[in-house]
């Protein structure tokens, strides 16, 4: 695996586990009159499948998210801080199905 290889495959894992943590926690509690609806609560737990993977240019993987602890089990899929990904670190779908840029640059 080279650096490149490596990187792309770091900054997935890291996003991917990472957003589920930090779009939760800001959830507002309700406090108007109506019935009573609580927040969803943020997950305990992220764990990430494959967790190490080493890709060829245009390459395709699927990386499954499993939330535990917490009511709100949403994902958000991310590459290198994009949402989605693009052409130069790779695209990834809302299904998790991450795709390696055609070309790298050593």
């Amino acid at each position: 695996m080279n650096a490149t290889d490596s990187r792309i495959c770091t900054r997935i894992l890291v996003i991917a586990c990472a957003l589920p943590f930090a779009a939760c926690a800001g959830a507002p509690k309700s406090t108007s009159g109506s019935p009573s609806q609580t927040a969803p609560t943020a997950p305990s737990a992220v764990q990430l499948t494959p967790s190490n993977v080493t890709l060829t240019p245009s390459a395709q993987q699927l990386f499954v998210a499993k939330v535990t602890g917490g009511s709100d089990t949403a994902v958000t899929w991310t590459v290198d801080a994009i949402s989605g990904g693009n052409s130069t670190v790779g695209t990834i779908t809302g299904k998790g199905l991450y795709t390696a840029p055609d070309r790298h640059d050593s």
